[in-house]
């Protein structure tokens, strides 16, 4: 059994051992097996990481970034060293837990380096979509994306960083409608048979009109029945459509332009939800606000549906009307939280995003 096996069966269970393990596998790969040596330094990271050493982790991620790219993170190096194409998924990985490892850490300092280390990995998700170097790619950098953008998004916030708020904000969603644009150019180019855009219109109808009525237990299970044949029929039409690639940089415009042209009585919300914290940003023209939700006191998606069930049907009584104001009203305090409400003041044109 090798070292690195031996190291990796305690990566979870004893870290002095996984790194006693790692440690030989690096200096024996150092000098007789050079490839190895990456994977040896990920290994050794991830332990400290473990151990919440994090500055010895981050260390150790950089020698592994320096063994694929001549890059260094620590030492402000060219960024234009990342741009390997044949390295480009090991590189991505490995910026991203050093994002992960300097967030983790929780030190005020650290989310500006975490940023910095998600800012790079956003440019090297960008070299891997416009060149397409593999069959593989758009599917690859999509789940990528959303694991540097949520972290990105919580960095910035603890940095209080609306520059970097809204621009990570925005490149999530444009994830979303690249695949959309995709999608419709696919169909348009009849590359995706007709049966299976069929199929997926009929089965998002099912699932809008099972969302918008009472949740019983066969209902609720007709519901998990519907998304899962939507997942699969999703699986299938991207086969249809990994041929189509945007070759074009994402451009986001920048936040100071956005603030300049909203006029006086316009706002602008933005949300990005990250596990149980929905992360917001209010945006006028004289005033922006970051601010979080706690979504585990609150239960947003229960309170949304029991809205949307109360307006699916006609009021018939004042009851009726009395539990939809009240609903809405406990709505509307957990979207637009107190400390936003100076901001929203007088501001007829309100875009929720």
């Amino acid at each position: 059994m090798s070292l690195s096996i031996m190291g990796n069966l305690y990566n979870t269970t004893d870290y002095d051992k996984a790194i006693f393990y790692h440690q030989k596998s690096l200096k024996i790969s150092s000098e007789f097996l050079p490839e190895l040596q990456y994977n040896s330094y990920m290994n050794l990271a991830y332990c400290y990481y473990g151990k919440k050493d994090y500055n010895k982790s981050i260390q150790i991620y950089d020698s592994a970034l320096k063994e694929l790219t001549d890059y260094s993170f620590l030492e402000n190096k060219n960024p234009k060293l990342l741009f390997k194409e044949e390295k480009t998924d090991e590189i991505l990985r490995t910026l991203i837990y050093i994002g992960e490892t300097y967030l983790e850490s929780n030190l005020p300092n650290n989310n500006q380096k975490a940023l910095k280390a998600f800012y790079l990995a956003d440019e090297v998700l960008d070299y891997i979509r416009i060149k397409s170097i593999e069959k593989k790619s758009r599917l690859f950098w999509r789940e990528k994306a959303a694991s540097v953008y949520k972290n990105a998004i919580q960095s910035a916030y603890k940095s209080n960083d609306l520059n970097a708020v809204f621009f990570f904000m925005e490149k999530n969603k444009a994830i979303v409608l690249q695949e959309d644009i995709l999608h419709h150019k696919a169909k348009q180019l009849e590359a995706i048979p007709e049966h299976l855009v069929k199929e997926e219109r009929g089965i998002n109808k099912n699932i809008f009109l099972l969302e918008r009525v009472h949740k019983n237990d066969s209902v609720k299970l007709a519901l998990i029945q519907e998304k899962e044949k939507l997942r699969l029929i999703k699986d299938s039409i991207s086969f249809f459509t990994q041929n189509y690639q945007l070759h074009t940089k994402t451009i986001i415009s920048p936040f100071d332009r956005i603030t300049k042209q909203l006029k006086s009585d316009e706002a602008i919300i933005e949300y990005f939800v990250k596990g149980s914290t929905i992360y917001g940003l209010a945006i006028s023209n004289h005033e922006s606000i970051s601010f979080t939700i706690q979504d585990q006191n609150i239960h947003l998606a229960k309170l949304v549906n029991e809205y949307l069930n109360l307006i699916s049907k006609p009021f018939t009584t004042s009851e009726d009307q009395k539990d939809f104001n009240e609903q809405a009203k406990q709505l509307y305090s957990v979207l637009f939280p107190s400390e936003i409400q100076s901001l929203l003041k007088d501001r007829s044109k309100l875009t929720v995003i």
